[in-house]
C-alpha cells in the first residue's frame, strides 16, 4: 500500500518526474514501518519536492488489481503547501506545478482522473478500480531499471516515455464505490 498527494498551489498541481522513469506522477511513495499514511504522505512531498506540506483531506482509494506483485493500492490524500521550495529530491529528476490545461508530457494516464476527483470538491472520497496491466515482463525493480536504461541507450528520454505509455493505457474505469463520505 502507498500513497500519494495532489498539492494545489495557483490553481496548479504539483508532479514530479520520476528519477528513475522518465514519467511524471504525483508525488508519494511506500508507507514505512511503523508509519501512519499520513505521515508518509507529508514525508514524500517534502523528499520528492522539497516542500513541507499540511494535508487538508483525503481524496480516494484507488486500486490496480493487475499491477506488479499482484496489485497496488493507493490512498491519496490532498495538501497544501506550508513552507519549502519546490526543487527535485533524490528520487526525482524534476518537480513542478502544472495548470489542467498543459499537463507535463509523460504524465501517467490515470492522474488526470485522480485531480479530477479532488477537484470534485471535499464532499465525497473515491474508490476505483484501474484495469491496466503492469508494462515490463519482470516485477523486480532492479530488472526493470536494467531493462530501462538499455532502452535509453537505444534512443532519447522521449521515446522511452513514449514506450512507458503505450505499454500503461487506461482500458476501462471500473467505479466500485462513489460517496463515501456523503451523497
Amino acid at each position: 500500500c502507498g500513497v500519494e498527494v495532489i498539492v494545489f498551489q495557483d490553481q496548479k498541481v504539483l508532479f514530479v518526474k520520476r528519477a528513475d522513469f522518465p514519467v511524471w506522477s504525483l508525488p508519494g511513495g511506500a508507507i514505512e514501518p511503523h508509519e501512519s499514511p499520513e505521515d508518509a504522505a507529508v514525508r514524500e512531498v517534502l523528499e520528492e519536492a522539497g516542500l513541507a506540506i499540511r494535508l487538508t483531506r483525503f481524496v480516494g482509494l484507488y486500486s490496480r488489481p493487475r499491477w506488479r506483485f499482484g496489485g497496488d493500492v493507493c490512498l491519496v490524500y490532498e495538501g497544501s503547501v506550508v513552507s519549502g521550495l519546490c526543487r527535485p529530491g533524490e528520487e526525482t529528476a524534476a518537480a513542478a506545478f502544472f495548470s489542467d490545461d498543459h499537463w507535463p508530457y509523460g504524465l501517467l494516464p490515470w492522474y488526470p482522473l485522480i485531480v479530477a476527483h479532488a477537484l470534485a470538491g471535499a464532499i465525497k472520497s473515491f474508490v476505483y478500480t484501474f484495469d491496466t496491466r503492469w508494462p515490463f515482463q519482470s516485477d523486480q525493480t532492479h530488472d526493470i531499471r536494467q531493462e530501462l536504461a538499455r532502452l535509453l541507450d537505444q534512443a532519447d528520454e522521449a521515446t522511452v516515455t513514449q514506450f512507458i505509455l503505450d505499454q500503461t493505457p487506461l482500458k476501462a474505469y471500473q467505479p466500485l464505490l462513489t460517496g463515501l463520505r456523503g451523497q
